[in-house]
């Protein structure tokens, strides 16, 4: 979320819902012990898992890093 943080705002005021999710393991969130928790399906998983609870049927992603790779991950697999 840190990395976005001068992309929010102006996002929002070009009328874009903005969700800025801490990614499992990275920045501010758990991180917990079991390497599965890790794999790149599972970080997606947690992201889609966000949207879904915030109710976000259709959006936009970016990523860069593994944030890259989750992006990636899910709009190969959402589509």
């Amino acid at each position: 979320a840190y990395t976005y943080r001068r992309a929010i705002v102006p996002l929002a005021e070009a009328g874009h819902r903005v969700v800025v999710p801490e990614v499992l393991g990275h920045g501010l969130s758990d991180k917990p012990g079991e390497r599965a928790r890790y794999s790149l399906p599972a970080l997606a998983d947690g992201v889609r898992g966000a949207l879904d609870a915030l109710g976000v049927d259709a959006f936009a992603v970016a990523g860069h890093s593994m944030g890259g790779g989750i992006a990636l991950h899910l709009a190969l697999t959402l589509a």
